[in-house]
């Protein structure tokens, strides 16, 4: 994370996070979800080249019987987004939409994710940027 954060640092971007505190505890990876988070999180920063604001949330689902029905990982932020045309592209090794991206980034982030059964989905943030979200099944330890 120490790249994150001193990038994070000198473009001065606040990041909010909101996670509950008593949402149970997952089977998973943790090493591997600290790298798909720090990969959106340093995707996120760098899309802000002036500064701007990252939101990391976490909530809780539920099925409709009212189980457990997983958690979700968003990461907020407000560049200037990802162009609908690319959307379906974004998680396609060596696809770039940055002069200095390798497009390996989210498609590690994609694989970590689909390893832990989970989905992943690129929308807008509202006004502008863009959200990345991770659903994680409902194992819970």
């Amino acid at each position: 994370m120490d790249m994150a954060g001193r990038e994070i640092e000198a473009k001065r971007i606040p990041v909010r996070l909101d996670i509950p505190a008593d949402d149970p505890p997952r089977l998973v990876d943790p090493d591997q979800l600290v790298q798909a988070g720090l990969n959106v999180v340093l995707n996120a920063v760098q899309a802000m080249p002036e500064g701007g604001v990252l939101t990391v949330g976490v909530t809780a689902s539920s099925r409709p019987d009212g189980s457990d029905g997983g958690v979700r990982l968003s990461f907020a932020d407000n560049g200037p987004g990802i162009p609908d045309s690319a959307k379906d592209k974004v998680f396609n090794p060596f696809f770039i939409l940055r002069k200095d991206g390798t497009g390996l980034g989210l498609a590690i982030v994609h694989k970590i994710i689909q390893d832990h059964g989970g989905t992943i989905d690129v929308g807008d943030n509202q006004p502008n940027g863009a959200v990345v979200t991770f659903v994680l099944p409902g194992a819970v330890s």
